[in-house]
């Protein structure tokens, strides 16, 4: 049956029957169901109809075929037919249905359409000698039927086939090197038959393989070659090789390759597909440092959303028989599926049928690059999708501590020591920043400096999250998506830097006196060297005071934030016989209270400040407690 048949089957059941259970496997296995007239089941197109004459026993069914025959298959698209008929009642006494359905005004009794009449039975006769012999007579001139010839049909010729090539023994698993339109003949296939199959359905290569299956495909070889491997005689002919356990004997069918794709990307050993360029990266990385790597030629990893671009990208890659990264993975929120770019899976897919339960997506060789899931850290080669050209930069900020890319306002600066939370944020103060702040508008820009500023190691970076009473990260392993972290975590600082001016000569948090900036926090520092550790970074110092208007500049600023009641370390250290000002300088402006400062060094060989008297104290340099004030520079 091919494709268009229909073939209407009466079968004889006792009349007794009282009910049916009749499924079929014409396109999948269904329950078929019942109509009440042979009307009905004509007109049926489904193939899953039935119908049951208890007048006459004749259950009918309706067989037809959904695939096109080609090269005489027996079961085209190797779908036969199938029907299972359950029946209920009626006895095992046998059933003759014939009277009852084809004579006398029987229902289903075809009128005779032959226009001649039909000679009558002659009566045997031992005495006969004529070529008529026994029975009846021919009457030759009921049809006038010519002696049969057999007519051999002319060899096709296609004048633009190309050569038809053994391409060799080649390794074959469940997942298939040639996954179309595999074809089975128990007992006549050949090589020849398999070629011409895969030829004139539009393949380049086909395969036999076990002595009686044929499969077509576009490429082969993803598997490895078998020299040897292939020793299994064809079923339709025992004289040659048709491919073996598992191996496949590839031939080329004549049909020309496919115009090569556009070439794009660095070094022209990208492709173009659909309008965008894919390029496969060189070494194997993990998902991170493939992202970085194609952030860094002006793209993401590949974000792949139809069949076509799929078929495309394999016959790229077959070639490098590696597993590829791919944009895809479900970090965030798990099962949630997103590309690199923020949007959705979306409709097209290619998964595996058994997926793991990692987050990271790749494109997996030995399934001939379906796709699977593994952890972040695996390395695998980045296959790119190219969108622009690579970023260009510039640098920016105070001391161009940062950079721009392209066209954006923003300076950031990605800093280059690991740092507790607390330090990275002195160290974007004192370089006239900020912790950059995370935004639906900032996030993805943050995180291109990262790839293109950060490191190369594995780093989480520390950044400014709508939540101030967290500390927010960007986690690598999650490909800096947020997370929150302790407060002594160490990692990278990233910066937003501000432009600062004659006309804004100080970052924000900053407060201006006298050409110098000053930052107050209230945060208290445990010793000389942690409060030095904060300041003396970027542009700034510790804070020195070398006038009687400084001094009430610094003890205003401090009380309007934290009360009379605190402190404040000073850039005023006892170092060989004296206490001397961070900053070099050599003002002898001081107001210790009565009894400190260098008689008192027993106390302490640094000063604080405390508001609430106005006075400086002695204090133990390892164990200061008071509060942090940073001095720098005003821009002009």
């Amino acid at each position: 049956m091919i494709l268009g048949d229909m073939i209407r089957v009466g079968i004889c059941y006792p009349k007794g029957v009282t009910s049916f259970e009749v499924t079929g496997s014409q396109l999948a296995m269904v329950t078929m169901f019942s109509v009440s007239s042979i009307k009905e089941l004509d007109s049926d197109t489904t193939g899953k109809a039935w119908f049951w004459d208890s007048a006459s026993g004749l259950l009918f069914i309706k067989l037809v075929g959904f695939h096109d025959s080609i090269d005489g298959e027996v079961c085209p698209g190797l779908r036969c037919p199938t029907i299972t008929i359950i029946r209920n009642g009626g006895g095992s006494t046998p059933a003759d249905c014939f009277d009852a359905a084809y004579t006398g005004a029987a229902p289903y009794k075809k009128q005779d359409t032959c226009s001649e009449t039909v000679p009558s039975r002659k009566p045997c006769s031992k005495s006969e000698t004529i070529p008529e012999g026994i029975g009846m007579p021919v009457v030759p001139s009921i049809e006038n039927v010519p002696k049969f010839a057999p007519e051999c049909s002319v060899p096709v010729i296609h004048p633009n086939r190309g050569s038809i090539e053994y391409m060799g023994c080649f390794r074959d698993t469940k997942i298939r090197d040639l996954p179309y339109d595999r074809w089975i003949l128990m007992a006549s296939m050949t090589p020849e038959v398999c070629i011409e199959r895969c030829y004139y359905r539009g393949y380049q290569y086909a395969a036999v393989q076990i002595g009686n299956q044929c499969f077509c495909g576009n490429a082969y070889g993803i598997f490895g070659e078998d020299s040897g491997g292939c020793k299994k005689p064809c079923s339709g002919d025992s004289s040659k090789i048709c491919g073996g356990m598992m191996k496949n004997s590839v031939y080329s069918t004549g049909n020309a390759a496919d115009a090569a794709l556009p070439t794009c990307g660095p070094g022209n050993s990208g492709v173009q597909i659909n309008g965008n360029c894919f390029y496969l990266g060189g070494s194997p990385v993990d998902y991170v440092l493939g992202e970085k790597q194609c952030v860094g030629l002006g793209g993401h990893l590949a974000k792949i959303d139809s069949a076509d671009t799929m078929t495309k990208l394999e016959m790229y890659l077959r070639p490098s028989k590696s597993d590829v990264w791919i944009g895809l993975s479900d970090v965030v929120t798990e099962g949630n599926f997103q590309w690199t770019d923020g949007s959705s899976l979306g409709a097209y897919n290619n998964f595996k049928t058994n997926v793991g339960k990692s987050d990271f997506v790749f494109l997996e060789v030995a399934s001939v690059f379906h796709w699977q899931t593994a952890a972040s850290i695996k390395a695998k080669r980045p296959l790119c999708k190219i969108t622009g050209s690579a970023p260009t930069t510039s640098k920016c900020g105070t001391n161009d501590y940062g950079n721009r890319t392209g066209t954006s306002q923003a300076c950031y600066a990605v800093l280059p020591d690991r740092a507790t939370f607390r330090e990275a944020q002195y160290a974007c103060w004192t370089r006239n920043g900020r912790l950059a702040p995370i935004t639906a508008a900032s996030k993805n820009e943050v995180i291109q400096h990262i790839y293109l500023f950060g490191h190369s190691g594995v780093r989480d970076y520390w950044v400014q999250g709508s939540d101030s009473s967290v500390y927010t990260e960007l986690r690598y392993g999650a490909v800096f998506n947020e997370g929150t972290a302790g407060l002594s975590t160490l990692n990278i600082p990233v910066c937003l830097l501000e432009d600062v001016s004659a006309s804004n000569p100080c970052s924000t948090g900053w407060t201006l006196s006298n050409g110098y900036c000053y930052l107050y926090s209230n945060y208290k520092a445990s010793s000389y060297a942690d409060t030095l550790n904060l300041c003396k970074q970027g542009i700034s110092d510790i804070v020195t005071i070398h006038s009687a208007a400084e001094h009430e500049f610094v003890i205003n600023m401090v009380k309007s934030v934290s009360g009379r009641k605190s402190s404040v370390l000073l850039g005023f250290k006892y170092s060989s016989g004296s206490f001397r000002w961070a900053d070099g300088q050599t003002t002898q402006v001081t107001y210790w209270k009565t009894g400190k400062g260098d008689g008192n060094t027993a106390k302490g060989k640094c000063a604080v400040l405390k508001i609430k008297s106005l006075k400086w104290f002695n204090v133990d340099c390892k164990r200061t407690k008071a509060g942090v004030v940073c001095k720098a520079p005003a821009a002009n």
